[in-house]
């Protein structure tokens, strides 16, 4: 196996009988053998990942084939492999499952010729300001404690009043509350696992907000592991 470092995220990597290229952004490139497929990974739409010089390689290597993040805006190409969070794929004979990744779209691990190539796309540190401060996270463990351990809820939690919510698509419930600024976001919250309604993981895109959300206190919303939101009809 041979791992050249392109620029950023982009790697390309070379294998007996694969080739396989991940976030290029037209940076120089080498000569690519023509006797191997060329496998063009993109991890999501930002431009540090993403550039569609991607797609010219297909005028210069014989046998490309391209598995993108559901993400970037190129889904009517034909020669594309859309590529959804938390999936199995079988490419020829790669075998490629998608991870959440730490930032936006995927993470690829992919399995060919018997190694395992992991790409994380963007692995982000990340850095919440104001919730990261000391202060901020002794309070999300006092409201944790009161919410969940105690039943109540806490006199600090932020509280929504939006009297039709049921009903209302849980990524726009998120964004009406304040908590994420487009349900781009909202999706990417819950793809990667990020969302909890009343302490338990919710992970669906699709969904609405019912009637059985709405407790006597509310219904409670936790992003990340420190903002809660509380959301009332009245």
């Amino acid at each position: 196996m041979k791992i050249t470092y392109l620029h950023h995220s982009a790697f390309l990597i070379e294998l007996k009988h694969h080739l396989l290229l991940f976030d290029w952004v037209n940076t120089p490139l080498c000569e690519l053998p023509k006797d191997k497929p060329l496998y063009v990974f993109v991890s999501h739409h930002h431009e540090d990942h993403f550039h569609e010089a991607i797609f010219t390689l297909a005028k210069i290597h014989p046998d490309v084939h391209y598995l993108i993040s559901d993400d970037v805006p190129c889904k009517d190409r034909k020669d594309v492999l859309v590529c959804a969070c938390d999936q199995i794929y079988e490419v020829d004979d790669l075998q490629v499952k998608t991870i959440a990744s730490t930032d936006e779209g995927v993470a690829f691990l992919v399995m060919c010729e018997q190694n395992i190539i992991y790409h994380a796309g963007d692995l982000n540190w990340w850095d919440w300001g104001e919730e990261d401060s000391e202060e901020e996270a002794e309070k999300a463990k006092k409201t944790a404690e009161e919410v969940f351990a105690k039943g109540g809820v806490s006199a600090d939690m932020p509280t929504s009043v939006i009297p039709d919510v049921v009903g209302m698509g849980v990524l726009d419930m998120l964004v009406k509350t304040g908590l994420l600024p487009s349900k781009g976001e909202a999706r990417r919250l819950v793809q990667q696992n990020g969302l909890s309604i009343n302490d338990v993981k919710y992970n669906d895109v699709n969904g609405v907000v019912t009637e059985d959300m709405i407790t006597d206190e509310g219904m409670i919303i936790k992003k990340g592991k420190k903002t809660f939101h509380r959301v009332v009809t009245q």
